[in-house]
């Protein structure tokens, strides 16, 4: 049975499938074949010559060593995927004919198939070796916000052009920039900045002139 592992109003949703799990199946499977093999060795032994005992024990010990190791990468794989929920992804699928194309989105869910953790994004299937980039939220924001800023501060009129009517827009980019946190305040291009600086300057001449 497949896991699904989903994210509803920020709360991680576990739900089982149909799908049959194959590396789970196939862990035990693997595990009964050689308690089999142990038990038909153990019973067509020579009498005369039997196995030691610390051969079984060794060849047991081994099998479990070797099952640990599958199921410790397996949990390592589901943590992996489990942590990329919510977050942006790049991902980067290769055609049969060649041809590479990149898919930007947020990953809404996961999904075991066939013993492959695979990630829901836009809607469709992907497997986690295909991510190529993990893009963090906060870096989202900060970039998005910075972009509005410089568009805002694009919209401006020039000192020359600048006039007391100016003063409320001004006013107000200023304590949009304000609001931010360092980290955002950080993205910000200093061409922007000093644009809005030289431009509170000029209103400040305006203002105590009219005065």
């Amino acid at each position: 049975m497949a896991n699904t592992v989903s994210v509803v109003d920020g709360v991680l949703q576990y739900n089982a499938t149909s799908s049959s799990s194959s590396s789970t199946s196939s862990s035990e499977m693997g595990k009964e074949q050689f308690l089999q093999l142990l038990v038909a060795q153990m019973k067509y032994q020579d009498p005369l010559e039997p196995m030691d005992n610390t051969e079984y024990v060794s060849q047991l010990a081994t099998f479990t060593q070797v099952e640990e190791l599958q199921n410790l990468g397996a949990s390592m794989a589901d943590m992996e995927a489990t942590n990329l929920l919510g977050k942006q992804v790049i991902i980067e699928t290769t055609s049969t004919s060649g041809a590479t194309t990149q898919i930007s989105g947020y990953v809404d869910y996961v999904q075991e198939e066939n013993g492959e953790m695979m990630l829901g994004v836009n809607g469709s299937l992907y497997s986690i070796s295909d991510v190529i980039t993990v893009i963090d939220n906060d870096y989202v924001t900060a970039a998005s916000l910075a972009s509005q800023f410089s568009t805002l501060i694009s919209q401006l009129p020039s000192e020359d052009e600048l006039t007391a009517d100016d003063q409320e827009t001004l006013q107000a980019i200023r304590d949009i920039y304000d609001s931010l946190t360092e980290y955002q305040k950080s993205f910000i291009s200093s061409d922007d900045l000093s644009t809005l600086t030289a431009l509170e300057k000029v209103m400040s001449t305006l203002v105590s002139d009219e005065e």
